[in-house]
């Protein structure tokens, strides 16, 4: 496992590390750190396109926006799993862009940074061990929960949205909601299950999820869909 730290503040950067290798304790974990947000997307590119990696990301950079930064690594790699650090409360709502695990407000405390990567080991750990197959064709097909963003049913078929492609299968919403108990999902509609990770807002009936795809809440699922959803986000921060 690789953690990324990006601050231009370079004593930021520092105790950020410090932080970082006293959390860790024995466990083997590469600690990168980079002033510039050019210097993390090349190391991606080139270094950690398949690994799993917990990314601390300052979001004033000198040289562009720490969220925008993510959206791009996320697409060089899907297992990126961000921590937010910033003096700033105004980019909070605009960083679910980016699916962060959690936002830390600048100054921050050792314990609050502690509790930040117990949720991002967490997300890896989980991420690692959940996968998912699917028969299509008579070949399977298998897909890491993390990366599903949603699913919808067609009659005896389901669509299922993932962060790199849309694919159908023959099956039944139920038994892939079954199959996703313990994770981040919320069967918000008869024919439609939500990565709550994807969610950007709630607007009156419908979930607005981060890449701007709408999707319905049932009249008879409204209170517990926003129940479940408030209650994710509020987890995160």
């Amino acid at each position: 496992m690789k953690v990324i730290i990006c601050d231009d503040d370079g004593l930021m950067a520092q105790t950020l590390e410090s932080w970082t290798k006293e959390y860790m304790k024995e466990e083997v974990v590469e600690i990168h750190s980079f002033l510039h947000g050019k210097d993390v997307l090349w190391f991606m590119e080139d270094v950690a396109q398949e690994e799993q990696v917990i990314v601390l990301m300052d979001i004033k950079l000198e040289d562009g926006n720490g969220i925008e930064i993510v959206k791009k690594l996320r697409k060089i790699n899907s297992n990126c799993f961000t921590i937010f650090i910033s003096g700033y409360t105004e980019y909070v709502e605009d960083s679910f862009e980016a699916d962060p695990i959690y936002y830390l407000l600048k100054p921050c405390t050792k314990e609050k940074f502690f509790r930040a990567m117990d949720k991002a080991v967490l997300r890896l750990q989980e991420s690692k061990k959940k996968s998912i197959c699917f028969s299509i064709n008579g070949n399977l097909k298998r897909v890491f929960v993390d990366e599903i963003i949603y699913a919808e049913s067609h009659g005896r078929k389901i669509l299922l949205h993932t962060i790199n492609e849309a694919f159908e299968y023959y099956g039944k919403l139920k038994e892939l909601n079954d199959d996703l108990i313990g994770y981040p999902f919320v069967w918000c509609h008869k024919s439609f299950l939500v990565n709550m990770n994807h969610v950007r807002m709630i607007v009156k009936n419908e979930l607005v999820l981060l890449d701007g795809t709408v999707v319905p809440i049932s009249r008879t699922k409204l209170t517990e869909t926003k129940e479940k959803v408030f209650k994710f986000f509020g987890e995160q921060l």
